[in-house]
């Protein structure tokens, strides 16, 4: 173990790791015995991203994180690149109503968890360097500039999900950064504007806001997910059904080992493996922000910011959607869920505050 990483971040991620795969193994049986003879073909899908996770996480560890900003732009390049390649057939994949996945043959990936990596990294860079941030047309615009060309890219697709991810925090590094509020409040108006604009032409996510609104109208269509969500978290309890036990994983709950993979682990794990999560993820995010004070370069703090609210809005909003506070967004859980692009993206982020934290003042 490389000297001076933080270990209490490490831990963190380690127990949401080891908690993620043990659900796998436990929720996803039932979904491959649909797809193939092997009960275990999505837990060793996973076992095999963990291990390459792994060697991203260590790679990133070992690096010096100063010479990412060097990669901002062309990586940023390359995200709109990838981006684009989903508007064309030969080379999308259709998953859940949306063309989110890029198919090279061989293998398939999420441009946009790609892009989430280079943006944090673009702004960070700009505003490690950036003297005038107060002032709107010279200090945020460009970024906003760049952020919203990425953004509109991913809405697209369409995926809401990653992109208020990615919105959300953009602004709040805008707002640590010192921009000015008044400007940031505007923005924060026109966004919620434009949203109120492009959800009702995009039916299924229509669908979506009506269906969080009200999810008894529909109780066997659009309500049926959040429904089943609900029964799990409920019939978990305070110490659950036991690993293995939960019931809504056979047919019952759709995408239960990836998007609503927090509702099995409340009905296996019931309320305290609930609070285990969240306290696990607490540890990760606030250890990130004190990275943010104790970096040795005001790019490092940026950088440690952006990661640690990108992995923490995610898993809020994961969990607000399992639970019912907010409408369905196909968010993974990072570290937990299953998915190989989400996996990979989650580990090289904690390898680059793991990075961070090497280097931080006493």
């Amino acid at each position: 173990m490389p000297r001076g990483i933080d270990k209490y971040m490490l831990g963190a991620a380690l127990a949401l790791l080891l908690l993620g795969f043990m659900m796998i193994l436990s929720a996803s049986p039932a979904s491959a015995a649909r797809i193939s003879a092997d009960g275990f073909y999505f837990s060793k899908r996973q076992l095999a991203y963990l291990l390459l996770g792994a060697a991203v996480c260590w790679g990133a560890v070992r690096l010096d994180y100063r010479r990412l900003g060097y990669l901002a732009a062309p990586g940023l390049l390359l995200s709109l690149l990838l981006l684009g390649l989903t508007y064309i057939p030969v080379f999308r994949l259709n998953a859940g109503g949306a063309a989110r996945w890029l198919s090279l043959g061989f293998f398939s990936f999420q441009p946009a968890e790609l892009a989430k990596i280079f943006i944090v990294i673009y702004i960070a860079r700009a505003l490690a360097g950036k003297k005038n941030i107060r002032n709107f047309w010279r200090g945020i615009f460009p970024l906003l500039l760049v952020s919203g060309t990425v953004i509109t890219a991913i809405l697209c697709q369409p995926d809401l999900g990653t992109s208020l991810v990615i919105a959300a925090t953009v602004f709040l590094l805008l707002i640590a950064a010192g921009s000015n509020l008044a400007d940031l409040f505007l923005l924060a108006l026109l966004g919620l504007r434009a949203l109120a604009f492009l959800v009702p032409r995009t039916p299924y996510q229509l669908e979506r806001w009506t269906t969080f609104l009200n999810p008894e109208q529909d109780p066997l269509g659009a309500g049926y997910n959040i429904r089943q969500s609900l029964i799990a978290v409920g019939s978990g309890g305070f110490w659950g059904l036991g690993l293995g036990h939960s019931r809504q994983k056979f047919a019952y709950l759709p995408e239960n080992f990836t998007d609503f993979i927090f509702a099995v682990i409340c009905e296996e794990g019931g309320f305290l493996w609930g609070a285990l999560i969240i306290c696990a993820f607490a540890v990760l995010v606030l250890r990130g922000l004190r990275l943010t004070a104790r970096a040795d370069t005001p790019f490092g703090g940026f950088l440690a910011l952006g990661f640690s609210l990108c992995l923490g809005i995610q898993a809020l909003a994961h969990m607000l959607v399992v639970t019912g506070w907010a409408p369905t967004k196909g968010l993974t859980l990072p570290f937990v869920s299953y998915g190989g692009t989400s996996l990979i993206v989650s580990l090289f982020m904690l390898g680059v505050l793991l990075n961070i934290s090497r280097h931080a003042r006493e």
